[in-house]
């Protein structure tokens, strides 16, 4: 009996030690399979096997509303999150699966070929952005401006929820200018280059899990440069007053060129832009008053008067910018990598804006927040 008994108890032991293995096993394999796709995800970027979300001589349009039948399109093309200048071309795709970014001249890049494009009446811009680069937003105006000169059709700008100062600049020049209920718009401001400066030193704490200025050491910094002002931003000495004064020159001139730019597109008085817009930001009835966008409509709304201003009553399609079916799974795994690996995803996302700080911006909020 008690060998039966030692027998039973062993087998039990056998039988859940069997069972802890595979769990182990189980959940190594899907260790293992995540760190090989990560890989192949990232392989493919490097190697630019994705496909390429502009072509050289085509775009390809998936479906989003309308008659699906009709030979009529209208673009539906979003700025999301926000806009940075470009992108190697490996990368080009991917930006299309990943959200928090634009690139102003992927934008105008496809702009310029959808120009050639006889199938496509018009184009709704999506903004949802607080702003970016100086040279992004611009892009994104300027491919604004080559479709209209190009093919005569109408551009319209949906703001849903927020466009602020690069979005500003960016949908500027836009046929129309519409707005969701509740949104956010205007910003017409430029940041400059924050300059750090600690006052008297003593210690410098590089430690891994801290770090910043502390006060238990003393400390000494050196600086080898040559030509003024080589090394300003330097924590360890004040800006002279020059160097501050020919940094403000700067962003002065580059916010003159944005009141330039908004009061030429959008009709609007520059000493009303300075003296009274300011930098602020505006709820709808506020900036249609001011002549900043043109209306609240919804997104329904928005179609449809683009849809009255291309002339096509109910026949036309309504498509965005797609890869091709191909590249569908391939897609989805890309999707489903970057979705789990979130935070990763968004301090690449930081990262690709922290290297801007050193250019002029015409961004809406503190980003200071998220570039220490």
């Amino acid at each position: 009996m008690k060998t039966i008994v030692l027998y039973s108890l062993q087998t039990i032991k056998q039988i859940i030690v069997n069972i802890f293995s595979l769990i182990v096993a189980f959940f190594l394999i899907l260790l293992l399979f995540g760190v090989i796709l990560g890989g192949l995800v990232e392989s493919l970027q490097n190697e630019g096997k994705f496909q390429q979300v502009i072509e050289k001589d085509k775009l390809d349009f998936q479906f989003v509303s309308g008659d699906k039948h009709s030979d009529k399109k209208l673009l539906l093309l979003p700025i999301e999150g926000i806009i940075l200048g470009s992108t190697n071309e490996s990368e080009l795709a991917l930006h299309f699966l990943q959200s928090g970014i634009t690139y102003g001249y992927a934008i105008k890049d496809i702009l310029k070929k959808v120009a050639k494009n006889k199938a496509i009446k018009g184009v709704l811009l999506q903004f949802q952005t607080p702003g970016g680069t100086i040279f992004g937003s611009m892009a994104i105006y300027e491919g604004i401006k080559y479709y209209q000169k190009q093919t005569q059709q109408p551009v319209y700008a949906y703001v849903e929820g927020l466009s602020a100062s690069g979005g500003m600049m960016a949908m500027a020049g836009a046929d129309k200018i519409y707005a969701d209920y509740g949104s956010m718009i205007g910003s017409i401001g430029v940041l400059g280059p924050m300059i750090k400066y600690y006052k008297h030193p003593t210690a410098l704490n590089e430690g891994i899990f801290t770090g910043g200025v502390t006060t238990t050491e003393g400390i000494e910094q050196y600086s080898i440069t040559a030509g003024f002002g080589k090394d300003l931003g330097n924590p360890f000495r004040q800006p002279s007053e020059r160097e501050l004064n020919n940094l403000q020159q700067g962003i002065d001139q580059e916010y003159q060129n944005f009141v330039n730019h908004i009061a030429k597109n959008r009709g609007i008085n520059q000493d009303l832009i300075i003296n009274t817009l300011g930098a602020q930001i505006f709820s709808n009835q506020q900036a249609q008053d001011y002549g900043l966008i043109d209306g609240t409509f919804n997104r329904e709304q928005s179609i449809a008067a683009l849809v009255k201003a291309a002339k096509l009553d109910d026949d036309y399609q309504l498509v965005r910018v797609a890869t091709k079916d191909s590249d569908l799974l391939m897609e989805f795994f890309s999707s489903w990598y970057l979705s789990s690996n979130n935070t990763t995803t968004q301090q690449q996302t930081f990262q690709q804006v922290c290297q801007q700080l050193h250019f002029p911006l015409v961004y809406y909020g503190n980003i200071h927040t998220v570039c220490k």
